[in-house]
């Protein structure tokens, strides 16, 4: 046994994502991908909300509970000088007196409508962020800074949907020059949309409640 069989030895083993991200070969019959397990947190709009102008792209920035919040600071100068709106939801973790004006910043947003209003995200890299993103369609740049998160966006480059960063040795250039490099070209969203199809195709086509009900064994 190795690290791979603990983790799948199972009645029923199910994979929160997509073969076009991490790819498998000869699943047994009782493992299955399910797609995205989605998740926002209930809350309200801000002020603001309706009130980002139209005129331009949108960013979503967030690195999540668990990322590191002196870092959203960086990625705000980045994008400061920028033709762009930028979001920003920072856990509670940096005050908006860190943030360059005309920036919207909140403690939390609800994920799923920022990303969809938005043209990339920025995020941590992993793959509850990533996945928001990617089933709306919007490309995704990851600051990476452990294996899962690596290891998810290594999926997602090679699908041509985003860009990875180390976010020890990320720059505001850097930073900078990713994003421009996304948003210019049109061939990440046209891979975010690509996923975007086989998340939905995935998430239409599989009922954890009858995989369970069918491959679990009745046990006295």
């Amino acid at each position: 046994a190795d690290l791979r069989h603990v983790f799948t030895d199972a009645d029923v083993t199910l994979y929160p994502d997509i073969p076009e991200l991490i790819p498998t070969q000869n699943l047994p019959a009782h493992h299955h991908y399910i797609g995205a397990v989605p998740w926002s947190p209930a809350v309200a709009h801000p002020e603001w909300w309706n009130q980002i102008p139209d005129d331009r792209p949108t960013i979503y920035v967030t690195l999540g509970s668990s990322g590191n919040g002196e870092l959203l600071p960086l990625i705000a100068r980045a994008l400061a000088d920028l033709p762009v709106n930028v979001l920003i939801a920072t856990a509670g973790k940096v005050g908006p007196d860190r943030f360059p004006k005309g920036m919207y910043v909140a403690d939390f947003l609800p994920g799923d409508e920022a990303c969809a209003r938005s043209k990339l995200v920025i995020c941590n890299g992993g793959s509850p962020t990533t996945h928001q993103a990617l089933t709306a369609g919007v490309p995704v740049l990851g600051l990476a800074s452990n294996s899962d998160q690596f290891l998810n966006m290594d999926g997602i480059v090679n699908a041509g949907a985003g860009k990875v960063l180390r976010a020890g040795s990320a720059t505001a250039q850097t930073i900078r020059k990713a994003t421009t490099a996304i948003l210019s070209h049109s061939d990440h969203a046209v891979a975010a949309r690509l996923l975007a199809d086989s998340f939905k195709k995935v998430s239409t086509c599989v009922s954890i409640h009858d995989l369970l009900i069918h491959t679990i064994p009745c046990r006295t």
